[in-house]
């Protein structure tokens, strides 16, 4: 785009690995606050009580909530996103690189701060990439959780909802779960993957 009046102001993105949170959190601030980073009094850890443990905790296996139809939709979406991410996992290191920052939604290209090297750019526009980030994933634990949540709790909305308007609820609620996140930090060149923000409006 045209910026300022001349042409070529943006900048290229540089390779880096896209997942790049490692290292970024302090440790210790799993249970307590760091001393001397906040005046805000520590909080005690407390473990979980024997009772829950006993129930399985927070991750659910199942719903008890019975279903009309079947869950056509919520079944392709998972196909899908096992799908890439089995096509995303069989590449070499590189090539699965480029494919993320080539589908992922990267906020600088989305408000136009800047460009995908002219080697790896692909014809969708940058905005398309909020409907292809959402079936891309970070690692077997990010996409099997995901699944997880959506197999449970995604066939009772669409059972309610019916299949197209689920279609459209799920879609819209990852747009905007991506721009959300995106516009925090326009600047960023960090590609954003995963269906996490449909998957929560689904929720």
């Amino acid at each position: 785009g045209r910026r300022n009046g001349r042409w070529g102001d943006r900048r290229l993105i540089r390779w880096r690995r896209p997942y790049a949170c490692g290292g970024i959190f302090d440790p210790a601030w799993s249970g307590r606050l760091v001393a001397g980073k906040s005046r805000i009094a520590s909080i005690p850890h407390r473990p979980p009580s024997s009772d829950l443990l006993a129930r399985g905790g927070m991750i659910p296996l199942q719903d008890d909530n019975p279903t009309e139809l079947t869950p056509v939709v919520t079944i392709a979406l998972i196909s899908l996103c096992v799908l890439v991410f089995f096509y995303q996992a069989s590449l070499p290191p590189r090539p699965s690189e480029m494919f993320v920052f080539q589908y992922g939604a990267i906020p600088a290209l989305l408000f136009g701060e800047a460009d995908l090297p002219p080697s790896i750019a692909v014809s969708i526009p940058a905005f398309g990439t909020l409907l292809t980030s959402m079936f891309l994933h970070g690692g077997w634990m990010h996409l099997i959780g995901n699944m997880l949540y959506l197999w449970i709790f995604g066939n009772n909305v669409e059972d309610v909802m019916g299949h197209a308007r689920f279609v459209v609820f799920y879609l819209i609620c990852g747009v905007l779960a991506a721009l959300s996140h995106a516009v925090t930090d326009p600047t960023s060149t960090i590609p954003m993957v995963g269906a996490s923000g449909a998957i929560s409006g689904v929720l």
